[in-house]
């Protein structure tokens, strides 16, 4: 830059580790690579407190990677509306609950249409409040999203600082990008506030085409400003990922499916097609199957989700969450990894990032317009389905199977070749060279 100082940046990232989640994955990627470009990097997010309590579970052993020159401000934001726990309830919670209600829910959504519409005035305040400390102003604000909110507190930064903002959508706002419909009826004032965001914002980042495609079309007057920004897998976990034998003869293979257990997975499908490949295909008889991961995001959702779980599958196991860190030992346990997703064109899993430098046979359990496989181009050992069916479930698993029992040198190699395209630097490495850009950073 023209003052020779290095670029500050203030990053509004409320999903940032300890939490969980495929956000926190991104959101420490962006951190650690902007201040490995340089930057000055300060992350406005929420406490540990929020995570432990909302989500049920923490990652400390993740809060550790991050980058020590990394400034992390953490705003206190209160639980209460995502696990409602008595322990913890503010004396006017328990015994004015109505009252309570409206000033934290019907109140705070008239200001910001969610319900983490508080975030807006609490991550704006302690924004400025971090500033005025600092006595030096960013060059530049990011927010990521969800919480949407987010995108309000950029805004309001940007407008009182005089910086230029960007836009990280990680996950769609006005865009039910599982059903792909509006997420919103007309009039909705989601639509509205979207639009200011946008309207405002430097830069417009999106994960993938179809998801770029769909807000460009929705917003064309800014569609010169929408990037592509896909997500990625951390080199720092799982760059040394030993290559792959073939499964010895004499033992079960062993399937995994490694994330979040969501609410929308394709269990019944899958469970119908796991039981028919027991019976079909020799490879995967005594075939086991194991399922790491917490059960829903929000620690409330966690009964009714494990519900729908099909515990009494032959070989089957919930293993329970695994850290970050611990995704090289469990992935290495495993013969062939599951990617069980929801059926969209808008979706690109975080996942299966995960997967590919994994160097293990993965079956695509979706639809074949998930956007996911356009990241499998080209991998070796990808078995997606022709459709979502019993039948095309089973037969995937058998040719994986096969797959796991017969791995080759040069499969290995073009595994490699295919994760090394989608690693967090290749993906996010462009759009921080442009942001370097939007402030005017020399080289």
């Amino acid at each position: 830059m023209g003052t020779g100082h290095r670029p500050r940046i203030l990053l509004v990232a409320f999903h940032f580790p300890p939490g969980r989640g495929s956000a926190v994955f991104r959101n420490r990627a962006w951190a650690n690579l902007l201040a490995a470009a340089g930057w000055d990097v300060t992350v406005l997010t929420t406490t540990r407190e929020w995570f432990r309590q909302a989500t049920g579970g923490v990652d400390d052993e993740l809060a550790e990677t991050i980058a020590r020159q990394v400034r992390v401000v953490r705003v206190p934001f209160s639980p209460q509306r995502y696990r409602p726990d008595l322990a913890t309830m503010s004396w006017l919670q328990a015994n004015f609950t109505a009252t309570y209600n409206r000033l934290t829910t019907e109140w705070p959504d008239r200001l910001f249409p969610e319900r983490h519409a508080l975030w807006y005035p609490a991550a704006t305040a302690a924004g400025l409040a971090h500033v005025a400390r600092r006595g030096r102003r960013p060059d530049l604000v990011m927010a990521t999203g969800n919480p949407f909110a987010s995108y309000a507190v950029a805004r309001a930064l940007a407008r009182v600082l005089r910086v230029p903002y960007v836009l990280d959508f990680h996950d769609a706002w006005t865009l039910e990008q599982y059903a792909e419909t509006d997420a919103f009826p007309p009039g909705h004032p989601a639509w509205a506030w979207e639009e200011r965001v946008v309207r405002g914002a430097a830069r417009v980042l999106t994960v993938n085409r179809p998801f770029r495609d769909w807000y460009a079309d929705r917003y064309p007057w800014a569609a010169d400003r929408m990037r592509i920004a896909e997500n990625g897998w951390a080199t720092d976990v799982l760059a040394d990922m030993p290559p792959p034998s073939p499964a010895p003869a004499d033992r079960p293979l062993r399937f995994g499916y490694v994330g979040t257990i969501r609410h929308d997975l394709p269990m019944e499908v899958f469970a119908a097609g796991w039981r028919q490949a027991r019976e079909r295909h020799p490879t995967m008889r005594d075939a086991t199957l194991t399922l790491f991961g917490h059960i829903g995001y929000f620690a409330k959702d966690a009964d009714r989700i494990g519900a729908r779980l099909p515990v009494d599958l032959p070989g089957f196991e919930l293993a329970g969450p695994v850290g970050h860190l611990d995704l090289p030992r469990t992935f290495a346990r495993l013969d062939v990894l599951l990617a069980l997703l929801p059926s969209t064109r808008y979706l690109t899993s975080a996942k299966i990032y995960d997967y590919v430098a994994a160097l293990r046979p993965i079956v695509g359990v979706h639809h074949p317009r998930n956007a996911t496989s356009d990241v499998a181009t080209g991998y070796p050992w990808w078995f997606p389905l022709a459709d979502l069916t019993a039948d095309e479930v089973a037969r995937a698993l058998g040719d994986a199977a096969t797959a796991a029992r017969t791995i080759r040198a040069e499969e290995v190699e073009a595994a490699r070749a295919v994760a090394a395209r989608h690693t967090w630097e290749a993906h996010l490495g462009p759009a921080i060279d442009e942001l370097g850009e939007l402030v005017g950073r020399d080289g």
